[in-house]
């Protein structure tokens, strides 16, 4: 570089650098295709097409009530596939595969994601209503801030403030409020008081171009959902999730067999593992009732559809030859000092032939360890006038100093009469104590036994497992 020396008029030397030559602009940067970029829009959408990328992202109850991260099992992605899918589809299911826990999870994403997306989950009761929302709380809560927008949530549900929302109703509720939807998720729908038409009335709360519906059931009885599930009219694609998609079901340590389990394994071809594992959730929660087995623990969609009024008991407990015809057929007549214990099922005396027959069983517990049935009383009377042979029973084993206590189903309302006839005749009923709901200390006393989709099926298995189980003697050969 050359310097030039100049001399001031100080006789000073300075030194004077040459003009700079103006430097070449360099061309705009280019950015690596694939490396520090990403579109948060297209990560969105991801996203919405496969919720799973995120479930480690937030946390569940497992089963033990423990918080762990959200870890979907094979039988949960297997319905994610189907939903995703198949967006207008009716899932018929085996018990506790969390299929429900996976279908609120995925319907959450969408409201979450989706600016405007209004979705409505239906429970078939109202503390079922509760801890769905509870859940839909659980994993908004520990979703991260960067991927959670802000919301605001109430006791069944949560608003985003994109316009974004997810709540919960009962199936009582859902299909009054005469709001519309973007998906709807329909929760064990055969357990609703009338699957079909309460079902059909959600499709009409739908709108928008990308819409969801789901069903979704375990089994009960030939009813409203199984019409849904047989008919092809409602355009849903129907999916069917056995017991055996949960692969932990399993136990290695062998348990006893019993031998209707044996021909259910063989049928299927059951690897032991798999074998004992029934046989100990056939004696434990099913209480040794294989037709309560066969309804939880479904493994096709035939077997699971346990009908209402058929015969519970297993093979050995019903007699061939036996015939059916009313009236009252007495095993033991009354005895001094015994306690008799009286139970009734009242009909609505329809003289339709379809109409369901009345029936009281007396049944001897003075020895608690060896019940006796001493009569059955099989008639088809209006309310009022089966009230009155009620009575007229009770009172006969009453005479001669013995103790008789009543217990009549009170269920829609026919077995009032009979209450009403058997207390003014002094005579005991059975009570069921529920708490005060306002109070929470004191009890409201309720006459008689409410038959409802709970207390049936603890019932109805109590009683098969004390027919197995050699507790009770069936000596009638009218009860199969």
């Amino acid at each position: 570089m050359t310097v030039v020396l100049l001399r001031n008029n100080r006789g000073t030397v300075t030194k004077k650098k040459p003009p700079r030559k103006p430097r070449k602009k360099k061309p705009p940067h280019k950015k690596r295709a694939g490396k520090n970029t990403f579109d948060p829009g297209e990560i969105i959408q991801g996203i919405i097409a496969d919720p799973l990328k995120i479930s480690h992202l937030t946390k569940i109850l497992d089963r033990q009530g423990d918080l762990v991260t959200f870890e979907p099992t094979p039988a949960q992605a297997k319905s994610t596939t189907n939903v995703l899918t198949n967006k207008w589809c009716m899932f018929l299911k085996a018990r506790q595969l969390g299929s429900t826990t996976i279908l609120v999870f995925i319907l959450l994403v969408q409201a979450m994601l989706r600016p405007g997306y209004r979705v409505l989950v239906v429970a078939q009761t109202w503390r079922t209503a509760l801890k769905l929302a509870a859940m839909i709380h659980r994993f908004a809560e520990h979703f991260p801030g960067a991927l959670c927008p802000p919301y605001k949530k109430n006791q069944l549900g949560i608003v985003f403030t994109h316009g974004g929302s997810i709540e919960v109703q009962t199936a009582a509720t859902a299909s009054s409020r005469g709001l519309t939807y973007n998906a709807i998720l329909a929760s064990e729908v055969a357990f609703w008081q009338h699957p079909e038409q309460s079902a059909r009335a959600l499709f009409q709360a739908l709108s928008g171009n990308d819409t969801i519906m789901i069903l979704e059931s375990t089994a009960d009885g030939v009813n409203g959902y199984h019409k849904l599930w047989t008919s092809d009219e409602h355009g849903l694609t129907k999916h069917f999730l056995s017991w055996l998609d949960e692969p932990t079901y399993v136990r290695y340590e062998p348990y006893p067999v019993p031998s209707a389990l044996q021909e259910y394994a063989d049928k299927h071809n059951l690897p032991d593992e798999r074998l004992w594992w029934a046989a100990h959730h056939l004696a434990t929660k099913c209480l040794g009732s294989m037709a309560t087995f066969l309804q939880e623990c479904a493994i096709d969609p035939v077997t699971c559809f346990l009908r209402s009024g058929d015969a519970f008991f297993e093979p050995q407990t019903e007699w061939e030859h036996a015939q059916f015809y009313s009236g009252l057929k007495t095993h033991y007549k009354p005895e001094k000092n015994h306690i008799y214990a009286i139970g009734v099922d009242s009909a609505s005396g329809s003289n339709s032939p379809e109409a369901d027959y009345s029936a009281a069983v007396v049944l001897d517990v003075t020895k608690p360890a060896e019940p006796v049935i001493a009569a059955v009383l099989v008639a088809k009377e209006t309310p009022d006038a089966w009230g009155q042979s009620v009575k007229q029973l009770a009172l006969r084993y009453k005479a001669a100093n013995n103790t008789v206590i009543s217990n009549i189903e009170r269920t829609g309302g026919w077995g009032v009469p009979a209450i009403n006839a058997v207390r003014k005749a002094k005579l005991r009923v059975f009570q069921q104590r529920k708490p005060n709901t306002k109070t929470h200390t004191t009890y409201n006393p309720n006459y008689g036994w409410d038959t409802n989709k709970e207390t049936r099926a603890e019932m109805m298995s109590t009683l098969q497992a004390a027919v197995n189980n050699k507790r009770v003697k069936l000596n009638d050969e009218r009860l199969q």
